[in-house]
């Protein structure tokens, strides 16, 4: 470990930054599991605990109103209730299997493949715009280049996420390397170990 003056006063200084945020945290998380290096992020957390930071999110705010979160059977699935404009009422379920994992301080990537289930819940003519707007392509392309999300990377079944421009995720990579293990019985899991910057 090389845990030096500055990354210490850095660590001190993100975790008073954050300290609300982390003490609420706490209470979804278990001190045996980070003691054996693992992390395991429950549905519960993001479908409650967090949900209305998340509904209050600017970027998503105007479209999203509500969503659920399930880690089973390997795989991440999402449940989303849009409203958008022109096109009304919109149903989008998604099935996303981590296939790489990749968080250190070298490199910062999710790859995934998906399937995806988008229906308009609207009327006759909302359908039929739903469908024209989504014609050649899968919903989820269309929506990362309408937004200009450049940290995104999709084709009609694969998806790449490169976390290297949140400062955040950055800091973390310098401290900690984490490696996906499952996402099964409502937990998103995975193992982490401190490499205190050994490469900086």
């Amino acid at each position: 470990m090389n845990l030096t003056d500055a990354k210490l006063k850095n660590i001190i200084s993100f975790l008073l930054k954050n300290k609300k945020e982390l003490i609420t945290l706490t209470d979804y998380f278990e001190y045996q599991d980070i003691e054996n290096g693992m992390l395991k992020i429950p549905d519960y957390l993001i479908n409650v605990g967090i949900k209305d930071k998340i509904m209050g999110l600017k970027d998503v705010q105007n479209y999203l109103k509500d969503y659920t979160v399930l880690f089973q059977g390997g795989c991440i699935m999402l449940d989303l209730k849009l409203h958008i404009k022109q096109l009304g009422p919109v149903s989008a379920k998604y099935m996303f299997s981590i296939k790489d994992f990749r968080f250190s301080e070298d490199s910062t990537r999710i790859y995934a493949t998906f399937q995806e289930d988008v229906k308009s819940l609207g009327n006759i003519m909302q359908s039929m715009a739903l469908k024209a707007a989504i014609s050649g392509g899968t919903a989820l392309q269309k929506a990362v280049k309408l937004t200009n999300c450049d940290f995104i990377f999709i084709d009609q079944h694969n998806v790449m996420i490169d976390l290297k421009k949140f400062d955040m995720i950055k800091k973390i990579s310098e401290l900690f390397e984490i490696n996906y293990v499952d996402s099964s019985e409502g937990c998103l899991k995975f193992s982490f170990y401190y490499t205190g910057g050994q490469k900086g």
